[in-house]
């Protein structure tokens, strides 16, 4: 029994790692290209935007990426993480389109 938590805490590391892993060197490699090829002030406005993006998905979130895991868990009935992944799913929908607004 052991092995197989380890195992799954170690995939769950391993692909968390590999998922900020391509998210840095994406979001680098994105910054080389288009500092490369836009002037100063585009550069400005294409980090502003960003900002406003990155922190308008923060917000939308409300803290739900830290929570959610959390219940899911701690629970083993079925029913009730499909109805709490339903939930999260459509109040995320609904404060997208709300800021989008």
């Amino acid at each position: 029994m052991p092995a197989s938590i380890f195992s799954s805490f170690m995939r769950g590391i391993f692909s968390t790692g590999v998922g900020r892993l391509m998210t840095l060197v994406l979001g680098m490699a994105s910054l080389m290209l288009v500092v490369r090829h836009i002037s100063a002030e585009a550069y400005g406005m294409f980090v502003l935007i960003r900002v406003i993006s990155i922190f308008l998905a923060e917000v939308t979130n409300l803290g739900l990426t830290l929570v959610i895991p959390k219940y899911l868990a701690g629970s083993e009935d079925v029913q009730y993480k499909c109805g709490l992944i339903n939930t999260v799913i459509y109040f995320r929908i609904v404060t997208i389109v709300l800021c989008g607004l």
